[in-house]
């Protein structure tokens, strides 16, 4: 549970922790005299104010103490028609009513005199570096009109008087001079030793809740916790360096308390006095929840891919970070990304992170559980074109498709040789590094050709696996190597003899036939394969395209045959030119042919 769930703000803790919603900060008590002198005239009057810091002025009770004597039990204390037995140290003291908890402030020392001219320095606590103002006054009016100010007899600055007073703006130094004012008229102060803390005050900086929401913001107050007043705030996002924020930037409630809807690293100071003197810089507060990304543009992972997972701090940019990782077997190295190599089945689902400021001990709160959409199967493509049968010397335009087509994909386009022994992938000109259009041209082609293709995406990159293979057949019987069929004819009947003759630049032959799902078989199974001539007599249809394989593998033009029982459509097994006369046929088992002839 956060620290701010257990704090309640009527109930003190007797750490004296304070509640501002998320965080707890201890904050003194100040007791502060007006005017702020620390010396006084007798007969003058001076007003004790003591301020806790903390929820309302009713929930206290107050004492203002002299010397540890209780004087006063009320908030505020007048002395009026000052004495010198007046003279002495203050502070004020509170009991919460319900806690029953008592806080103490700092010490004020007064002093009374029945000196004609002092030199007075602010009562409230002052810090080595820090500009303060020295009052010299004179208790009757006198026709002097200026003053001289000395440090160690030494003449430091000399100012006009206005209502017996003249005042002079030193630097504080704790190097035990003395000070001293002399009016023109001869009368001089006693000496003074500044009264300094050499410790530079601190400011605190406390949210309402741990990081801002989506669509939300997040309250940030700053107090500097030492005993101590006057002072305005400073506040600053990303660097110290930078430039205060603006109300353009953030919402100010107040001049200690702010409104942010904008992540990233915040910082403040108080500062008080001209020239300004600084606390020193608040602690930071990381407003932004750190989010594991995944460093791809697509979120479906597949077994075996490699992917990297980075830990990010919004508006955090110019900060250096260390990370904490939450992963399946460790708690992970502090580098930003993490990479997983070759997936595994196993892989866990979820991982999370944070960032902790490599300057600081601030840290961005732990990131939802990122989940890795893990598919165990590789990505079948599917390889498309408009047409098998292009007429000769045509182009054509290979499609593949994968699931998500724009996630990541590059595309590598392959040609399938045939030999003998086997069959070999060849890459297409300008596939070696895939291509980012899923489609492809092919063109000059001289023979039958088969083609496939893939997808890969990644560093290192992970394939798909290979599309199906695709075929464009080629009609032209002048490449070297041609098929010949007899009967000549793309029909014909079941147990009809039917020879296929190779021909060309080839010592060895083979005729292969493709079914319409594209299995790929040999004369050998369904035929008899006598040096270039392959046999075929089957009861039962064989249908298909085929085409002559030479032992490097081409193949030759493609013929489509189909068988029937009943009748077939007599007609040229091989294209004809537009024009020329063609001469069909029908017929059946056992009957007389019958003829037309067309053009």
């Amino acid at each position: 549970m956060r620290p701010s769930d257990f704090c309640v703000p009527e109930f003190i803790s007797l750490a004296t922790l304070v509640c501002f919603g998320y965080a707890q900060v201890s904050v003194d008590p100040v007791l502060s005299i007006e005017p702020n002198w620390s010396t006084f005239f007798t007969g003058e009057s001076v007003t004790f104010m003591c301020d806790m810091r903390e929820g309302v002025d009713t929930n206290w009770y107050y004492n203002i103490l002299k010397n540890n004597y209780p004087q006063h039990n009320e908030k505020t204390y007048k002395l009026q028609t000052l004495a010198t037995g007046d003279s002495g140290n203050f502070h004020c003291r509170g009991e919460n009513k319900w806690s029953y908890f008592i806080k103490q402030s700092n010490k004020v020392s007064l002093t009374v005199t029945d000196d004609d001219v002092i030199l007075v320095q602010p009562a409230s606590i002052l810090y080595e570096g820090e500009s303060v103002s020295l009052h010299c006054r004179r208790r009757t009016q006198g026709s002097t009109k200026s003053v001289s100010f000395y440090k160690s007899a030494s003449l430091i600055g000399t100012q006009l008087t206005t209502n017996h007073t003249a005042s002079l703006t030193v630097q504080s130094q704790s190097d035990g001079s003395s000070y001293t004012c002399k009016f023109d008229e001869g009368e001089e102060s006693k000496p003074l030793k500044l009264k300094l803390d050499s410790h530079r005050p601190k400011a605190t900086l406390i949210s309402d809740k741990a990081y801002i929401p989506v669509g939300g913001n997040m309250t940030l107050t700053c107090v500097v916790t030492a005993p101590s007043s006057g002072w305005r705030y400073f506040w600053y996002r990303g660097k110290k360096t930078h430039e205060p924020v603006t109300s353009g930037q953030v919402i100010f409630l107040s001049d200690v308390k702010i409104i942010v809807s904008q992540g990233g690293v915040y910082w403040c100071r108080g500062g008080r006095g001209e020239p300004v003197y600084y606390t020193d810089y608040s602690k930071p507060i990381v407003t932004s929840r750190s989010t594991v990304a995944l460093q791809t543009s697509w979120s479906e992972i597949y077994l075996g891919e490699t992917i990297t997972l980075t830990c990010e701090i919004k508006g955090g940019e110019d900060t250096e970070w260390e990370y904490e990782w939450v992963l399946p077997s460790s708690s992970g190295d502090r580098l930003r990304g993490h990479t997983i190599r070759h997936i595994p089945a196993s892989l866990t689902e979820y991982y999370s992170c944070k960032g902790k400021m490599k300057s600081d001990t601030a840290q961005a709160e732990w990131s939802d559980y990122f989940p890795v959409n893990l598919h165990k199967t590789k990505p079948v493509p599917v390889l498309h074109m408009p047409t098998s049968w292009p007429s000769p010397g045509a182009s054509v335009t290979l499609t593949c498709e994968v699931r998500n087509p724009s996630a990541g994909w590059r595309f590598y386009w392959m040609e399938v040789l045939f030999d003998l022994s086997g069959k070999t992938y060849k890459l297409l000109p300008g596939s070696d590094n895939g291509t980012e259009q899923n489609s492809y041209t092919v063109s000059e082609r001289e023979f039958t050709s088969a083609y496939l293709c893939k997808a890969g995406r990644g560093n290192p990159v992970f394939y798909t696996v290979n599309s199906q293979t695709m075929y464009v057949w080629s009609t032209d019987m002048q490449s070297g190597i041609s098929l010949t069929v007899s009967p000549n004819r793309s029909q014909h009947l079941t147990e009809e003899s039917v020879s296929l003759n190779c021909t060309g630049n080839s010592t060895k032959w083979m005729v292969v036939r493709f079914s319409q799902s594209g299995y790929r078989s040999r004369c050998t199974i369904w035929g008899k394969m006598t040096g270039n001539t392959c046999s075929i007599r089957s009861t039962v249809p064989i249908d298909g395209v085929f085409c002559c394989e030479s032992e490097t593998g081409q193949l030759s033009n493609a013929v489509n045959i189909t068988t029937n029982r009943d009748i077939i459509l007599m007609s040229p097994v091989h294209p004809v030119a537009e024009g020329d006369p063609v001469t069909l046929g029908c017929k059946r088992p056992s009957q007389t042919k019958a003829f037309i002839n067309v053009r």
